[in-house]
């Protein structure tokens, strides 16, 4: 579905925050393939489209601050699979934080 069927086919419920398509089914979560760039909005429909899913209630992934910083690909391409140790070896406090957001450190390197 693309922005401008959003538009074209959804509506808001303004006091629950429920964006609903045709048929009234609700909408729970937003997953944005693009959205990344102004070239991503040719028209007012797809302005009009991400305005109405903002103020909705759904989950949206990424975020819009997420968008606006303009880096989430790459950052999943240069981080995924970094894994950091919280514990010596001989310790059994601490343990292994995972995730593809880990900051690059001099310090961090095994």
């Amino acid at each position: 579905m693309t922005l401008a069927d959003v538009t074209a086919t959804a509506s808001l419920d303004a006091a629950s925050g429920t964006l609903r398509l045709a048929g009234g089914a609700p909408v729970c979560v937003f997953y944005f393939r693009a959205g990344y760039t102004p070239a991503d909005y040719p028209t007012e429909a797809e302005w009009v489209a991400r305005d109405l899913i903002e103020r909705s209630s759904a989950a949206k992934c990424p975020t819009l601050a997420y968008q606006l910083a303009g880096t989430p690909e790459k950052v999943q391409q240069d981080k995924s699979g970094h894994l950091v140790r919280t514990k010596t070896s001989s310790s059994n406090e601490g343990g292994v934080a995972a995730g593809f957001a880990v900051l690059d450190s001099p310090f961090l390197v095994a």
